[in-house]
């Protein structure tokens, strides 16, 4: 149910703030099993890394990191509760850096809080962990203990092409497309898709009054971007504080 209502806003019109309480629970479970999770695991003995190859890029999540090496290989290290770090499995974290397999052409990465996305150099993009762009009837096709829709391997997100830069945040993720207009898709508790509405989307959205955007940035609940002209602009939580 909880799934269902997560991922089905619009049956839920008017229930904006049940929908923000059952995200918040959402997320605080996720984070109990973490905790429990990380407890459990607290006595293993650190295995020694071996320094990576030269690195073309570095981005770090809520409790996971990704280095884009300059031979093009992806590799990720840390938790992996929801196959964040990419390896095929899930709730199986690793000290150690794997590599992150079924990708290649990788132009940038983004790693979220529960997910990690790729930029290719053809302007597609490939998510691994939490999917914030799948329906409830795709939810009802899994085991229901895993909570949420799973990518423990790179995943082509169809509905946005043509991306230039991309930013993925607590819940929700955005990019730049090179026409220099946004979109953004997840959740939207406080207007964070900058669609002028606080409803989810599970569906990529266009953020009104952008179109000339060359950096972006989101976080928990709210989103930058610096446009063509220098100027910054912002939606979402603690947007009035732009500056």
């Amino acid at each position: 149910i909880l799934i269902t209502f997560l991922y089905n806003p619009l049956k839920h019109k008017g229930n904006r703030v049940l929908h923000s309480l059952a995200l918040t629970l959402f997320l605080f479970v996720i984070i109990l099993i973490h905790a429990t999770t990380a407890i459990a695991q607290n006595n293993i003995k650190e295995p020694v890394v071996k320094p990576l190859k030269p690195i073309a890029a570095i981005t770090a999540g809520g409790e996971h990191t990704c280095a884009l090496l300059l031979d093009g290989t992806l590799k990720c290290w840390g938790s992996n509760l929801i196959g964040e770090i990419g390896n095929d499995t899930v709730e199986k974290a690793s000290a150690i850096p794997v590599t992150v397999t079924g990708i290649s052409n990788i132009k940038t990465i983004s790693a979220g809080h529960f997910n990690t996305c790729t930029l290719l150099l053809d302007g597609k993009i490939k998510c691994f962990g939490i999917d914030f762009t799948r329906s409830g009837d795709d939810m009802k096709k899994i085991d229901p203990k895993t909570m949420v829709k799973l990518f423990s391997q790179p995943t082509e997100i169809k509905e946005v092409s043509n991306v230039t830069a991309i930013a993925t945040g607590w819940t929700h993720v955005c990019v730049i497309l090179s026409d220099g207009k946004v979109k953004c898709w997840g959740d939207n508790s406080t207007g964070q898709l900058g669609d002028g509405t606080t409803t989810t989307s599970i569906a990529p959205v266009e953020v009104k009054g952008i179109s000339n955007a060359v950096a972006i940035s989101v976080h928990i609940g709210h989103t930058c971007v610096v446009l063509s002209t220098g100027a910054v602009k912002c939606w979402g939580t603690d947007s009035v504080q732009s500056g």
